[in-house]
């Protein structure tokens, strides 16, 4: 296997993993079960160099989900933005611009992640931050009527935020991130 494909292997399982063994479990998103459950996430990694590529990679994404109903959501893995947490947040922003201009606003939103995620109003050290750090820096595209769904079905969903946080917080930074090296480490139990 090329270096390459490994590297893509790698960004993928270790999101996969994260979402299955971190998020799942500690019902970050009490909606993702279903969908990890039944295999309608899809993981693409977009290597881009440029804003051109971006879009058109960006576009090609929205356009294969929007075509592909049996998918639920995307997750679309940006390793390129790992060291950087400002450009991930202006790629997230140039992203929220490609939705709009291909028509898709009302049909998909975004939700987004980094390794480095800090809340505006938090501190970087607080555990809260969390809810939002992956290990690798992802765009997550939501299907607006399946979300919307969900919510009316979910008791107190407007708690969900404020419930992650204070989870997060009692579990602390060190039980945390103890979690998560062992979600990562050679050997461990991938989905």
């Amino acid at each position: 296997m090329s270096g390459a494909r490994l590297r893509v292997n790698i960004y993928t399982q270790q999101t996969r993993d994260w979402v299955a063994q971190f998020i799942v479990p500690l019902n970050i998103c009490p909606f993702a079960r279903k969908e990890v459950e039944n295999n309608k996430i899809r993981y693409e990694v977009l290597n881009f160099n440029d804003d051109n590529s971006f879009y058109e990679l960006f576009s090609q994404e929205l356009n294969w989900l929007h075509e592909n109903p049996e998918t639920e959501t995307s997750l679309i893995i940006l390793p390129q933005l790992v060291d950087n947490f400002d450009a991930f947040l202006n790629q997230t922003g140039f992203a929220q611009q490609i939705l709009q201009l291909e028509g898709y606003s009302g049909v998909f939103q975004l939700a987004n992640f980094h390794p480095a995620y800090v809340f505006a109003d938090a501190e970087e050290q607080d555990p809260a931050n969390y809810t939002n750090r992956s290990p690798w820096p992802a765009l997550h595209i939501l299907r607006e009527e399946s979300l919307a769904r969900a919510i009316r079905a979910h008791k107190n969903a407007e708690q969900i935020p404020v419930q992650n946080m204070r989870q997060l917080r009692e579990l602390g930074s060190d039980e945390i991130k103890d979690l998560l090296t062992r979600i990562f480490s050679p050997g461990s139990n991938s989905c």
